[in-house]
Protein backbone atom coordinates (compact mmCIF):
# COMPACT_ATOMS: atom_id res chain seq x y z
CA UNK A 1 0.00 0.00 0.00
CA UNK A 2 1.24 3.62 -0.92
CA UNK A 3 1.49 6.28 1.81
CA UNK A 4 0.90 9.66 0.89
CA UNK A 5 1.60 11.92 4.05
CA UNK A 6 2.86 15.68 4.37
CA UNK A 7 6.59 16.49 5.67
CA UNK A 8 5.56 16.25 9.50
CA UNK A 9 3.59 13.09 8.96
CA UNK A 10 6.75 11.50 7.35
CA UNK A 11 9.10 12.90 9.79
CA UNK A 12 7.32 10.46 11.75
CA UNK A 13 8.13 7.34 9.74
CA UNK A 14 12.16 8.56 9.64
CA UNK A 15 12.35 8.87 13.43
CA UNK A 16 10.49 5.56 14.09
CA UNK A 17 13.24 3.87 10.84
CA UNK A 18 16.14 5.84 12.27
CA UNK A 19 15.58 4.84 16.13
CA UNK A 20 15.92 1.35 15.04
CA UNK A 21 18.58 1.68 12.81
CA UNK A 22 20.27 3.55 15.17
CA UNK A 23 19.44 1.44 18.29
CA UNK A 24 19.70 4.62 20.63
CA UNK A 25 18.54 8.00 21.72
CA UNK A 26 19.69 11.17 22.90
CA UNK A 27 18.44 12.83 25.61
CA UNK A 28 18.83 16.82 25.66
CA UNK A 29 21.03 18.01 28.10
CA UNK A 30 21.11 22.12 28.62
CA UNK A 31 24.58 21.90 29.40
CA UNK A 32 28.44 21.64 28.27
CA UNK A 33 28.80 17.74 28.55
CA UNK A 34 27.04 16.95 24.86
CA UNK A 35 23.94 14.44 24.81
CA UNK A 36 24.97 10.62 25.67
CA UNK A 37 23.06 7.91 24.23
CA UNK A 38 21.00 5.82 25.67
CA UNK A 39 20.31 2.10 24.22
CA UNK A 40 17.13 1.33 23.27
CA UNK A 41 15.60 -2.06 24.04
CA UNK A 42 12.00 -1.83 22.01
CA UNK A 43 9.63 0.49 20.53
CA UNK A 44 5.83 0.02 20.70
CA UNK A 45 3.42 1.79 18.01
CA UNK A 46 -0.53 1.76 18.10
CA UNK A 47 -1.84 2.17 14.53
CA UNK A 48 -5.14 1.27 12.88
CA UNK A 49 -3.73 -2.37 12.67
CA UNK A 50 -3.43 -3.38 16.44
CA UNK A 51 -0.06 -2.81 18.61
CA UNK A 52 2.86 -3.61 16.98
CA UNK A 53 6.00 -4.44 18.84
CA UNK A 54 9.40 -3.59 17.66
CA UNK A 55 12.65 -5.57 19.32
CA UNK A 56 15.74 -4.11 19.10
CA UNK A 57 18.64 -7.09 18.67
CA UNK A 58 22.51 -6.68 18.13
CA UNK A 59 22.06 -6.42 14.39
CA UNK A 60 18.46 -7.42 13.26
CA UNK A 61 14.80 -6.13 14.66
CA UNK A 62 12.11 -8.33 15.65
CA UNK A 63 8.53 -7.25 14.70
CA UNK A 64 5.44 -8.74 16.32
CA UNK A 65 1.58 -7.73 15.70
CA UNK A 66 -1.03 -9.31 18.03
CA UNK A 67 -0.93 -12.83 17.56
CA UNK A 68 0.82 -13.28 13.93
CA UNK A 69 4.32 -14.36 13.78
CA UNK A 70 7.30 -12.54 14.30
CA UNK A 71 8.96 -11.09 11.46
CA UNK A 72 12.67 -10.36 11.89
CA UNK A 73 14.84 -8.02 9.46
CA UNK A 74 18.18 -6.26 9.42
CA UNK A 75 18.15 -3.05 11.18
CA UNK A 76 20.77 -1.83 8.38
CA UNK A 77 17.45 -2.01 6.49
CA UNK A 78 15.84 0.48 8.52
CA UNK A 79 18.82 3.22 8.73
CA UNK A 80 18.84 3.12 5.28
CA UNK A 81 14.92 3.37 4.72
CA UNK A 82 15.00 6.10 7.31
CA UNK A 83 18.12 8.37 4.93
CA UNK A 84 15.27 7.72 1.99
CA UNK A 85 13.15 9.62 3.73
CA UNK A 86 15.02 11.63 5.66
CA UNK A 87 16.41 13.00 1.51
CA UNK A 88 12.41 12.92 1.08
CA UNK A 89 12.24 15.56 3.24
CA UNK A 90 14.67 17.83 2.77
CA UNK A 91 13.63 18.00 -1.15
CA UNK A 92 10.03 17.80 -1.11
CA UNK A 93 7.31 20.41 -0.92
CA UNK A 94 5.12 20.81 1.61
CA UNK A 95 2.20 19.09 -0.05
CA UNK A 96 1.45 15.71 0.07
CA UNK A 97 4.27 13.48 -1.21
CA UNK A 98 4.94 9.09 -1.50
CA UNK A 99 8.78 7.43 -0.77
CA UNK A 100 8.44 4.20 -3.08
CA UNK A 101 11.19 2.79 -2.16
CA UNK A 102 10.59 3.06 1.75
CA UNK A 103 6.68 0.95 0.74
CA UNK A 104 8.03 -2.76 1.59
CA UNK A 105 9.52 -2.03 4.58
CA UNK A 106 6.85 0.56 6.30
CA UNK A 107 4.98 -2.68 5.09
CA UNK A 108 7.42 -5.39 7.10
CA UNK A 109 7.03 -2.49 9.69
CA UNK A 110 3.29 -2.72 9.99
CA UNK A 111 3.63 1.17 9.41
CA UNK A 112 -0.13 1.27 7.71
CA UNK A 113 -0.55 5.07 8.80
CA UNK A 114 1.03 8.03 10.20
CA UNK A 115 -1.81 8.52 12.86
CA UNK A 116 -1.11 6.77 16.37
CA UNK A 117 -4.23 5.47 17.90
CA UNK A 118 -2.65 5.74 21.08
CA UNK A 119 -5.06 7.49 24.04
CA UNK A 120 -2.14 10.18 24.86
CA UNK A 121 -1.47 10.73 21.50
CA UNK A 122 1.96 9.57 21.64
CA UNK A 123 3.58 8.46 17.54
CA UNK A 124 5.18 5.84 19.61
CA UNK A 125 6.56 3.93 22.79
CA UNK A 126 10.77 3.29 23.83
CA UNK A 127 11.96 1.49 26.24
CA UNK A 128 15.61 2.35 26.96
CA UNK A 129 18.09 1.68 29.46
CA UNK A 130 19.66 4.79 31.11
CA UNK A 131 23.06 3.99 32.61
CA UNK A 132 23.15 6.75 34.98
CA UNK A 133 19.84 5.04 37.11
CA UNK A 134 20.80 1.64 35.95
CA UNK A 135 16.64 1.44 35.23
CA UNK A 136 15.28 0.50 31.89
CA UNK A 137 12.61 3.27 31.39
CA UNK A 138 9.84 4.06 29.00
CA UNK A 139 8.46 7.02 27.42
CA UNK A 140 5.54 7.81 25.08
CA UNK A 141 7.05 10.16 22.17
CA UNK A 142 5.95 12.93 20.16
CA UNK A 143 7.68 13.44 17.15
CA UNK A 144 8.56 17.35 16.15
CA UNK A 145 10.55 18.44 12.80
CA UNK A 146 12.52 21.38 14.17
CA UNK A 147 11.91 24.54 12.61
CA UNK A 148 8.09 23.12 11.58
CA UNK A 149 7.40 22.63 15.07
CA UNK A 150 4.71 24.96 16.02
CA UNK A 151 4.28 25.52 18.98
CA UNK A 152 1.28 27.97 18.44
CA UNK A 153 0.25 28.00 15.01
CA UNK A 154 -0.55 30.93 13.66
CA UNK A 155 -4.93 31.85 14.10
CA UNK A 156 -7.28 34.34 14.39
CA UNK A 157 -8.02 33.38 17.53
CA UNK A 158 -4.35 34.42 18.45
CA UNK A 159 -5.22 37.82 17.31
CA UNK A 160 -4.39 41.08 19.77
CA UNK A 161 -6.36 44.37 19.78
CA UNK A 162 -3.72 47.41 19.93
CA UNK A 163 -5.60 50.91 19.97
CA UNK A 164 -3.90 53.70 17.42
CA UNK A 165 -3.32 56.83 20.02
CA UNK A 166 -2.07 60.16 19.03
CA UNK A 167 -3.60 59.84 15.19
CA UNK A 168 -6.69 60.11 13.38
CA UNK A 169 -6.34 59.01 9.77
CA UNK A 170 -8.66 59.97 6.92
CA UNK A 171 -10.60 57.24 5.41
CA UNK A 172 -8.39 57.64 2.05
CA UNK A 173 -5.61 57.38 4.66
CA UNK A 174 -6.41 54.64 6.03
CA UNK A 175 -7.41 52.65 2.72
CA UNK A 176 -3.75 53.78 1.62
CA UNK A 177 -1.93 52.41 4.62
CA UNK A 178 -4.41 49.37 4.21
CA UNK A 179 -3.20 48.73 0.66
CA UNK A 180 0.45 48.68 1.18
CA UNK A 181 1.32 44.93 0.23
CA UNK A 182 4.19 42.52 0.28
CA UNK A 183 6.27 40.02 2.67
CA UNK A 184 7.18 42.95 5.26
CA UNK A 185 3.63 44.50 4.63
CA UNK A 186 2.13 44.41 8.56
CA UNK A 187 5.57 45.54 9.48
CA UNK A 188 5.87 48.57 7.00
CA UNK A 189 2.08 49.63 7.71
CA UNK A 190 3.21 49.83 11.80
CA UNK A 191 5.95 51.87 10.33
CA UNK A 192 3.96 54.36 8.40
CA UNK A 193 1.47 54.59 11.74
CA UNK A 194 4.71 55.03 13.69
CA UNK A 195 5.71 57.65 11.29
CA UNK A 196 2.56 60.09 11.08
CA UNK A 197 2.57 59.78 15.01
CA UNK A 198 0.98 56.77 16.11
CA UNK A 199 1.24 54.77 19.41
CA UNK A 200 -0.04 51.29 19.84
CA UNK A 201 -1.26 50.60 23.21
CA UNK A 202 -3.10 46.80 24.19
CA UNK A 203 -6.49 46.57 24.70
CA UNK A 204 -7.17 42.84 24.73
CA UNK A 205 -7.90 39.75 22.67
CA UNK A 206 -9.92 38.84 19.90
CA UNK A 207 -10.71 35.87 21.95
CA UNK A 208 -12.05 35.39 24.66
CA UNK A 209 -11.04 31.72 25.67
CA UNK A 210 -7.42 32.96 25.07
CA UNK A 211 -7.30 35.98 27.43
CA UNK A 212 -8.46 33.60 30.32
CA UNK A 213 -6.04 31.38 29.22
CA UNK A 214 -3.10 33.90 29.63
CA UNK A 215 -4.68 34.80 32.80
CA UNK A 216 -4.14 31.74 34.23
CA UNK A 217 -0.39 32.30 33.58
CA UNK A 218 -0.48 35.56 35.33
CA UNK A 219 -3.58 38.24 35.47
CA UNK A 220 -0.92 40.33 33.85
CA UNK A 221 0.46 38.21 31.62
CA UNK A 222 -1.66 39.46 28.22
CA UNK A 223 0.06 42.79 28.78
CA UNK A 224 3.04 41.09 28.28
CA UNK A 225 2.32 39.27 25.49
CA UNK A 226 1.13 41.93 23.92
CA UNK A 227 4.64 44.36 24.83
CA UNK A 228 6.28 41.06 23.23
CA UNK A 229 4.29 40.96 19.71
CA UNK A 230 4.75 44.46 19.37
CA UNK A 231 8.40 44.71 19.63
CA UNK A 232 8.86 41.61 17.16
CA UNK A 233 6.70 43.32 14.73
CA UNK A 234 8.05 46.89 15.17
CA UNK A 235 11.82 46.09 16.64
CA UNK A 236 12.98 43.15 13.75
CA UNK A 237 13.79 40.57 16.35
CA UNK A 238 11.96 37.24 16.28
CA UNK A 239 13.78 35.17 18.87
CA UNK A 240 11.77 35.24 22.40
CA UNK A 241 15.18 35.41 24.20
CA UNK A 242 16.22 38.05 22.31
CA UNK A 243 13.20 39.81 22.48
CA UNK A 244 12.85 38.95 26.45
CA UNK A 245 16.26 41.27 26.93
CA UNK A 246 14.05 44.03 25.22
CA UNK A 247 11.23 43.50 27.63
CA UNK A 248 13.39 43.81 31.07
CA UNK A 249 14.48 47.65 29.48
CA UNK A 250 11.42 48.69 29.08
CA UNK A 251 9.97 46.70 32.21
CA UNK A 252 6.04 46.92 31.50
CA UNK A 253 4.90 45.02 35.24
CA UNK A 254 7.14 48.28 36.47
CA UNK A 255 8.78 45.84 39.00
CA UNK A 256 12.12 46.26 41.41
CA UNK A 257 15.33 45.64 39.05
CA UNK A 258 16.11 42.53 42.41
CA UNK A 259 12.84 40.80 40.74
CA UNK A 260 14.27 41.49 36.77
CA UNK A 261 17.93 40.65 37.78
CA UNK A 262 18.86 38.05 40.03
CA UNK A 263 14.90 36.27 39.77
CA UNK A 264 15.13 36.70 36.10
CA UNK A 265 10.98 37.04 36.51
CA UNK A 266 10.45 38.23 32.85
CA UNK A 267 12.41 34.55 31.59
CA UNK A 268 10.34 32.99 34.09
CA UNK A 269 7.00 34.52 32.58
CA UNK A 270 7.35 33.60 29.55
CA UNK A 271 8.76 29.50 30.18
CA UNK A 272 5.68 29.61 32.19
CA UNK A 273 3.56 30.57 28.81
CA UNK A 274 5.84 28.16 26.52
CA UNK A 275 5.76 25.35 29.10
CA UNK A 276 1.65 25.73 28.82
CA UNK A 277 1.17 25.98 24.99
CA UNK A 278 3.75 22.46 25.02
CA UNK A 279 0.96 20.72 26.92
CA UNK A 280 -2.13 22.07 25.36
CA UNK A 281 -3.09 25.30 26.08
CA UNK A 282 -4.95 26.75 22.69
CA UNK A 283 -6.17 30.22 22.25
CA UNK A 284 -9.61 28.18 21.18
CA UNK A 285 -10.05 25.97 24.16
CA UNK A 286 -10.13 26.91 27.84
CA UNK A 287 -6.94 26.19 29.72
CA UNK A 288 -7.20 24.74 33.73
CA UNK A 289 -3.48 25.26 34.17
CA UNK A 290 -2.57 21.05 33.96
CA UNK A 291 -2.09 20.14 30.81
CA UNK A 292 -0.66 17.15 29.96
CA UNK A 293 3.30 17.67 29.37
CA UNK A 294 4.90 15.19 26.68
CA UNK A 295 8.41 13.98 25.43
CA UNK A 296 9.01 14.99 22.00
CA UNK A 297 11.60 13.59 19.80
CA UNK A 298 12.88 16.81 18.13
CA UNK A 299 14.50 16.02 14.14
CA UNK A 300 17.09 18.59 14.07
CA UNK A 301 18.31 19.90 10.28
CA UNK A 302 20.55 17.07 10.01
CA UNK A 303 18.62 14.08 11.07
CA UNK A 304 19.59 13.84 14.23
CA UNK A 305 16.85 13.34 16.51
CA UNK A 306 17.45 14.85 20.34
CA UNK A 307 14.80 13.79 23.03
CA UNK A 308 13.67 16.62 25.22
CA UNK A 309 12.16 14.79 28.55
CA UNK A 310 9.63 17.82 30.52
CA UNK A 311 10.61 15.51 33.30
CA UNK A 312 13.96 17.72 33.11
CA UNK A 313 11.92 20.62 34.20
CA UNK A 314 14.75 23.67 34.32
CA UNK A 315 16.44 21.75 30.62
CA UNK A 316 12.95 21.62 29.37
CA UNK A 317 12.00 25.40 29.73
CA UNK A 318 15.45 26.35 28.81
CA UNK A 319 15.56 24.74 25.69
CA UNK A 320 12.21 26.24 24.60
CA UNK A 321 13.38 29.30 25.44
CA UNK A 322 16.66 29.19 23.97
CA UNK A 323 14.72 28.03 20.58
CA UNK A 324 11.35 29.42 20.16
CA UNK A 325 11.03 32.35 17.61
CA UNK A 326 8.06 34.78 17.02
CA UNK A 327 6.60 34.54 13.01
CA UNK A 328 4.21 36.45 10.79
CA UNK A 329 1.31 34.26 9.71
CA UNK A 330 -1.04 35.14 6.72
CA UNK A 331 -2.53 38.21 7.35
CA UNK A 332 -5.32 37.87 4.63
CA UNK A 333 -6.60 34.33 6.25
CA UNK A 334 -6.35 35.75 9.63
CA UNK A 335 -7.56 39.14 9.98
CA UNK A 336 -5.06 41.22 11.26
CA UNK A 337 -2.64 44.25 10.24
CA UNK A 338 -5.37 46.56 8.93
CA UNK A 339 -6.20 49.42 10.37
CA UNK A 340 -10.09 49.68 11.55
CA UNK A 341 -12.52 52.05 13.09
CA UNK A 342 -14.92 51.07 15.86
CA UNK A 343 -16.93 53.88 17.96
CA UNK A 344 -14.47 56.39 16.84
CA UNK A 345 -11.48 54.43 17.92
CA UNK A 346 -8.90 53.58 15.27
CA UNK A 347 -7.08 50.23 16.38
CA UNK A 348 -5.29 47.62 14.32
CA UNK A 349 -4.93 43.75 15.34
CA UNK A 350 -1.56 42.29 15.81
CA UNK A 351 -0.75 38.00 15.18
CA UNK A 352 0.75 36.34 17.80
CA UNK A 353 2.52 32.93 16.48
CA UNK A 354 5.39 31.19 17.60
CA UNK A 355 7.51 28.18 16.42
CA UNK A 356 11.15 26.07 17.24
Amino acid sequence: MQLFGNQMEWAKAFALLQIIGEGNICIYKDSDEGEMPYPVTQLIRNDECGTIIYHLGPSNVSIKRGNSETVEIAREECRNAAIEIFSALQTMPSKEFSVPACESILETLYFSDFSSTSTDKSDFSVLYFDPEKEITQRQEITVCQQSEWYILPANRANNLKFDILNVKFSNPESNRINRIDGDQEVRQRLTEIYRLGGKLKYTTTENKFFLENLYMIDLHFPKLLAEITRLFYTSGLSAIHEITDEIKKSNPYKIKDELICKNNFYEYKVKQFLYALTTGMRPTKRYRGYGTPRTFAIIGTNGEITILDPAQRVTFDNYLFQNTRLFIGDCQTHKFGFIEKENGQWFIKLNIAMKI
